[in-house]
């Protein structure tokens, strides 16, 4: 279905807004009206290396490309399940061209070809559609005329967004006047590294009513000085349609998500075989597309050239290991690495200054999906001059239940046992004397945790485990007393600083359960994978610690609490909110406050990461300072905050954030307050933060971390 050119004007009493409230008021009914369908679908792609530089060598999971020639060609037959709202499950089965690369099938191209404009939020939901109630907030319409298309009669309407956003888009769209449907829309916009049009064209007619006929995608990705162009176009052959009794309406029964845009890759069949192309393909390929495969063979034909380029290819796959990203699966084993020399792994925060860190996956999997896990964590973090480790190693034995047995090795934060803090809490009560006056390093800690965690039911699951620490004291230089004129005096004589002079060790069996009464899961294969909820999820911690035990001298009690829930306000705004509590009773010996829930964080979160328990101008000393706390943090998340005031400032903000935070140390610090503000997109995010104690000001900090790659 082509629309036709416009053949009437638009008539005075006809405007967009009318128009549109009609659309918005259909799809409510619309975004349910189809329930489930099945259809073969064929794609074709091609790209084309407009200009290229060192560094698109770096990026191969961004680009798509041909290193011996500029443009490449790749075409797939897939199959594609739908059930409402918005479940996908396409299965590719068969795959040819020039160069095939599934991530860019199934990260970006699925995304954009498979689309229910009738959503709120469309393109991996990273979009907001102009047809989801509340639009007029952020689009403005405007009436360009009816056009006659195969007997209908359909209003043209132009779709600006109030703003520059990569969330919003640019559009045209023909509706079908009195049913006040989409037939087709041509939009615009921003997706990661890349600016793209879609031409969707949907069916009219009975049969194919509201389902996508025909879709036509153009990216442009423009990173460091290079650009790519990218063509796609998907042609749909729908095999059945099932669609709803509008007296039963749509009922959401499950909390399984499994089918909810997945993309089965495995055992892909390669398929060069030209006639089966040539039969499956919906219309023979043009002049230029059968140029770019003759292109291919006759430089895989062309044996000198690539022994001539040999070493310097293997140069480039030599510095794109140590720098980039690894990851590669053989059979059943999968392996990921963070890149030795990747400066996209360098953080900074304000407690910790500049951070490095390197993950490492590897990952073997077995009959009925069980899987035996090595996640090894390296870091170094300058501002301390501290390295840090973390080797886990996890069996999950029972996968559709969550049942996994895990053993942790890794050194945790420095800090001081629990004599010396009453001793110093003690000795603070008439005197100027502060934490930070001691120029001490207390306790190296090292530690080992085995762990067993299993599902009762869904959202609920528990575990129980056993914890061992080792802890040796280091004094880094003298203790000093720093008079308030900042003239150094000898300390006074005082109980406080003999404290930190015998090794100690601590053995501790924990219990720990959590809860969410309706949480999503997923399923791959027959593994179980939660995804969220919209309720709260309440956890609680229990540890005993038990002398005698493996050298144990500590007897204490442990208890931690907290809630946590992300609420959705729009289609793109949510508001989360995080509370915990914790203490130590029955202490009967000397121990160290390690809490679990509220303890000091050495590198910077990730945008993604939970806000639970992070306070980003923390002095450390607080973390260990106090048998008990409370804490409380807010957030609030919109891509239109602030920057909308501002014209054109949001141009490459994917997310803006609000933060608030309230600590309670009983005894020594009764408020501690901490209020932030950060904006992200797909390359870092940064954020800003000023901390206020007893309500007095104290300073202003910043955290950044690297998103790209992540």
């Amino acid at each position: 279905m082509t629309v036709q050119a416009v053949v009437a004007g638009c008539p005075d009493h006809i405007s967009a807004d009318s128009v549109m409230k009609n659309v918005l008021q259909q799809a409510k009914v619309f975004e349910w009206y189809i329930k489930e369908y099945d259809t073969k679908a064929y794609i074709k792609g091609t790209s084309v290396v407009l200009k290229k530089n060192i560094l698109l060598k770096y990026a191969p999971d961004i680009f798509t490309f041909d290193r011996k020639g500029k443009e490449t060609i790749m075409e797939a037959m897939v199959d594609v399940h739908y059930k409402a709202p918005n479940h996908y499950t396409q299965k590719i089965t068969a795959l040819t061209g020039t160069r095939m690369n599934t991530k860019d099938i199934h990260d970006r191209v699925m995304q954009f070809l498979n689309v229910n404009m009738y959503n709120p939020t469309s393109f991996n939901d990273e979009v907001l559609m102009p047809f989801a109630e509340g639009s007029f907030k952020y689009y403005t319409y405007q009436h360009e005329g009816v056009l006659d298309t195969l007997g209908f009669r359909m209003h043209k309407i132009r779709i600006n967004p109030k703003q520059i956003s990569p969330k919003l888009i640019t559009a045209y769209a023909y509706i079908v006047d009195g049913v006040w449907s989409v037939a087709q829309l041509e939009a615009s916009g921003k997706y990661e590294f890349a600016e793209f049009k879609v031409k969707i064209q949907t069916g009219i007619f009975k049969d194919d009513f509201l389902l996508p006929v025909k879709t036509e995608l153009f990216m442009r990705m423009k990173l460091f000085g290079n650009h790519v162009d990218n063509y796609y176009t998907s042609v749909y052959d729908y095999t059945s349609v099932v669609k709803y009794d509008k007296d039963i309406g749509p009922k959401q029964k499950t909390y399984d998500l499994s089918e909810y845009f997945n993309v089965k890759t495995d055992s892909i069949p390669v398929i060069k075989d030209s006639l089966f192309w040539e039969k499956n393909r919906p219309a023979p390929l043009s002049d230029k597309e059968n140029l770019i495969y003759q292109n291919s063979l006759i430089r895989k034909d062309t044996i000198g050239i690539e022994e001539e380029n040999s070493l310097r290819e293997t140069s480039w796959n030599f510095t794109k290991m140590i720098i980039n990203p690894k990851r590669f699966q053989y059979r059943a084993t999968y392996f990921r690495y963070s890149g030795i020399l990747n400066p996209l792994k360098v953080g900074y925060s304000a407690n910790n200054g500049f951070s490095y860190s390197q993950q490492l996956r590897l990952q073997r999997s077995y009959e009925n999906s069980r899987e035996l896990g090595f996640y090894p964590d390296l870091g170094y973090v300058f501002g301390r001059k501290e390295f840090y480790f973390r080797l886990p190693f996890e069996w999950l034995y029972l996968p559709q239940k969550l049942g996994k047995v895990s053993l942790s090795l890794g050194n945790g934060n420095t800090g001081p046992d629990s004599k010396f803090i009453n001793d110093i809490n003690t000795y603070l009560k008439d005197s100027t004397f502060h934490f930070d006056d001691l120029n001490l390093e207390y306790y190296r800690d090292y530690y080992a945790e085995f762990k067993n965690r299993l599902e009762f039911t869904n959202g609920f699951f528990g575990d129980i485990g056993l914890t061992y620490h080792y802890r040796e004291p280091v004094i880094s230089s003298p203790p000093v007393y720093l008079r308030s004129d900042g003239v150094e005096a000898e300390v006074p004589e005082n109980p406080v600083i003999d404290a930190v002079d015998e090794t100690y060790q601590s053995f501790a069996p924990t219990i720990s359960l959590t809860w969410n009464p309706a949480q999503y899961y997923r399923m791959e294969r027959r593994k179980k994978i939660y995804v969220g909820s919209v309720w709260p999820t309440i956890s609680v911690q229990y540890a005993r610690g038990i002398s005698g035990v493996l050298g144990g001298d500590s007897d204490f009690e442990r208890l931690e609490m907290d809630i946590q829930q992300r609420i959705p306000m729009t289609a793109l705004s949510s508001f989360q909110y995080y509370a915990g509590l914790g203490g130590f009773t029955n202490s009967q010996s000397r121990y160290f406050v390690d809490f679990t829930k509220f303890t000091r964080r050495n590198f910077p979160e990730s945008w993604d990461d939970k806000i639970g328990g992070v306070f980003h101008l923390l002095d450390d000393y607080w973390y260990y300072s106090s048998d008990a706390y409370v804490q409380a943090h807010v957030m609030y998340e919109s891509p239109f905050i602030f920057l909308r005031l501002f014209k054109n400032a949001s141009r490459y903000v994917l997310s803006e954030r609000v933060y608030a935070s309230q600590l309670y140390l009983p005894k020594i610090m009764p408020s501690y307050t901490e209020l932030g503000y950060g904006i992200g997109n797909f390359i870092f995010n940064v954020g800003v933060f000023v901390n206020f104690q007893h309500l007095e000001f104290q300073r202003v900090g910043f955290k950044f971390a690297f998103e790209l790659f992540n």
